[in-house]
């Protein structure tokens, strides 16, 4: 895929840019070497997105945004998108209602889809809501870069409102697809006479969903239990194991004044908050070491305290979307209403109430999760996804997107939160690297010593430091049975878009070059491994050197790269735990039961080690998703003709699973 003039048009301006000139495409086109068929596809490519980029930017010229200040153009940019996030949610939830399947997979549950009114396009809530809010951003922040206006706005804003929504989500759109085009391969083809956006390498595309929805999937496994629990617990044992211990309960109205109630929350419904999801997810995650750290750049927050924060101007949205109108216009009047906007003064006495009595952490707390345009793209600096308090341009309020704060990544939004907080890896010898493989190390070292089916296998306490003796770092050592793991161990950031993507797979070949190096190295030095493993020369003279790189979380898990294969650390520390694996889980939506099945792997240490690399290759974990992976063609607004993209949707059962479809039904009666 990687060929010179791909290398080149990275450099050159976007076709989505006001500034793409073709020509400056054209030229290096004509003159890179060793021009493939993709490079005229994407150069063709790039062409029809600069025509419908061009045509959107003409389309929307006559937009009277620039007759609104800027006040009133934040205020209707929050009021419209909470507008279409709460429809897209009731949408969404008679979808779930009227489903006729009664067994359903529990992924697939976190994955639901629903049925947009947008040219009859299939989307999941997930995708409508990135698309909505990375809207609302560039609409903040062309808002940031206007001139004031004196102009009176017009008396019903909903239609302006509307038509300005739909061309930054389209806006938004065209530069998603496009970042797929020139970072992973996608592009235009024609599908039985169709123009049709595609990916080059279809596997490879399935892969990466594959694992975006596994994710997804793992990071319910704490949740689940939790979610559990709660089924069973009175409402007392709710709210002091699993709630918030204050949030916003009620926001009450009468004669034009509004009282904002902050108490113990009742915790009556059967429906968990989506605050225990979170935490519960966070706290068997990845990031469950960082989460009570102090961030050094904004001492003594941390991650758990902006995460309680975030739920409990959360529940105020929700009890400030409680009393907007029912009205179909939107007058200049409702926006305040619609865009849930709070004062300055009543958020910091519902977060001294909720969170801390200290001013000067409250007020940490308020900047921090304050939204700012012109830092976006910063160091943390994750807009919205991370920072969902907007400052209303002029005055003392804020106003609250729901979309971002009802539906944020919350891996993503922690990623951001250490990040700013100072909490990564370039903080020396106490970064987040060193912090991860320590913790690594301990949980390897303390799966293998209890595992009764691996009773010579063992993993170093510590790595190994360069020295002048030995030039190499060595992240974690583990033999198991006959085989020596050699693993260079990564905390990289959570990627969540193709430019992060291609830089992450870059890092991969690196981390694998490294591997192979480290496991040489230390494959020549037997009295080094006797050393750090407490077993003789002789045996550490017979074991076979596995390098792998084992990184934090699930992209490119499976993949050999340049002849190193690439594993998710939980996945190994829980195949050095146990033998089996829970491979599926489903719920008979009728009664609520659940039932799962697990895969084994192995029964002793001989075949642990004889079929690690086999299972890492193909892991069931994964494969189970890739199976159930299909592709759609969507239709796509265009200002020149018929055209659609690919969609990778995730089934509810696979091939293989539906054969114990009547077994798992009939455990469930």
């Amino acid at each position: 895929m990687e060929t010179p003039f791909r290398t080149q048009a990275r450099t050159l301006k976007s076709p989505t840019s006001i500034d793409f000139n073709f020509d400056d495409w054209k030229r290096a086109y004509d003159v890179a070497p060793g021009k493939t068929e993709d490079d005229r596809r994407l150069l063709t490519t790039a062409g029809w997105f600069a025509i419908q980029s061009a045509a959107l930017r003409e389309w929307s010229s006559n937009s009277v945004l620039h007759r609104l200040d800027d006040a009133t153009s934040t205020l209707l940019a929050i009021a419209t998108i909470n507008r279409e996030f709460l429809t897209a949610r009731s949408i969404s939830n008679q979808a779930q209602t009227k489903r006729k399947d009664a067994l359903v997979a529990l992924d697939h549950l976190v994955d639901q889809q629903i049925l947009t009114c947008l040219s009859g396009q299939t989307a999941s809530v997930g995708d409508v809501v990135e698309t909505i809010v990375d809207g609302a951003e560039s609409w903040l922040f062309d808002i940031a870069k206007n001139s004031a206006s004196d102009e009176e706005p017009p008396a019903d804003l909903l239609k302006i409102g509307i038509e300005a929504n739909a061309k930054y989500n389209v806006q938004h759109t065209l530069n998603h697809l496009w970042n797929q085009a020139i970072w992973e391969g996608w592009q235009l083809t024609n599908e039985a006479g169709k123009l049709v956006f595609a990916p080059i390498d279809r596997k490879a595309a399935t892969l990466i969903e594959a694992t975006r929805a596994r994710q997804a999937a793992n990071f319910m496994d704490y949740p689940w239990i939790d979610m559990r629990a709660w089924s069973m617990l009175r409402p007392e044992g709710r709210q002091q194991r699993l709630s918030l211990q204050r949030s916003v309960t009620e926001v009450s109205i009468s004669g034009g004044h509004r009282r904002i109630r902050v108490r113990r929350p009742s915790c009556r419904s059967n429906r968990p908050t989506i605050f225990l999801i979170e935490r519960a997810g966070l706290e068997g995650s990845y990031l469950a070491p960082f989460l009570d750290m102090p961030l050094p750049n904004y001492s003594p927050l941390t991650c758990r305290m902006i995460l309680q924060t975030w739920h409990v101007i959360l529940d105020l949205a929700e009890a400030l979307a409680k009393h907007r109108s029912a009205q179909e216009g939107l007058a200049i009047e409702d926006l305040g209403r619609e865009a849930l906007v709070v004062y300055h003064k009543e958020l910091v006495d519902v977060l001294t109430r909720a969170i801390s009595d200290d001013g000067t952490i409250v007020k940490l707390l308020i900047d921090f999760l304050s939204f700012k345009p012109r830092l976006k793209g910063g160091k943390g600096h994750r807009g919205l996804w991370s920072a969902p308090l907007i400052p209303i341009p002029g005055g003392d309020t804020f106003a609250l997107p729901l979309p971002a704060l009802s539906a944020s990544n919350p891996l993503r939004k922690a990623e951001a939160w250490l990040e700013r907080g100072g909490l990564d890896d370039s903080s020396g010898e106490k970064g987040r690297g060193d912090i991860y493989e320590a913790n690594v190390r301990n949980e390897a070292f303390e799966a293998i010593s209890k595992n009764a089916l691996l009773p010579t296998s063992i993993c170093a306490r510590v790595g190994i430091k360069k020295n002048k003796d030995f030039d190499q770092q060595i992240d974690l050592i583990v033999r198991l049975g006959d085989d020596l793991i050699v693993g260079e161990v990564k905390c990289f950031l959570f990627v969540a878009d193709p430019h992060e993507r291609f830089n992450y797979f870059r890092k991969l070949k690196g981390a694998s070059v490294q591997a192979k190096a480290k496991a040489a190295a230390l494959g020549a030095r037997p009295d080094l491994i006797s050393r750090v493993l407490g077993i003789s020369e002789d045996e550490a003279r017979s074991l076979q050197i596995l390098p792998l790189v084992v990184v934090n979380q699930g992209f490119g898990f499976s993949l050999n790269v340049d002849g190193c294969r690439v594993v998710e650390s939980a996945f190994l520390l829980h195949y050095f735990r146990t033998g089996s694996i829970i491979t599926q889980a489903v719920i008979d939506k009728r009664t609520g039961a659940q039932q799962s099945y697990s895969t084994t792997f192995y029964r002793s240490e001989q075949e642990a080690a004889a079929v690690l690399e086999k299972t890492l290759a193909a892991p069931p974990v994964l494969t189970r998703f890739i199976d159930r992976i299909s592709w759609i063609n969507n239709a796509f607004p265009s200002f020149t003709g018929e055209f659609s993209v690919a969609v990778p949707m995730l089934g509810n059962f696979g091939t293989e699973e539906l054969s114990r479809g009547a077994a798992l039904a009939a455990a469930l009666e």
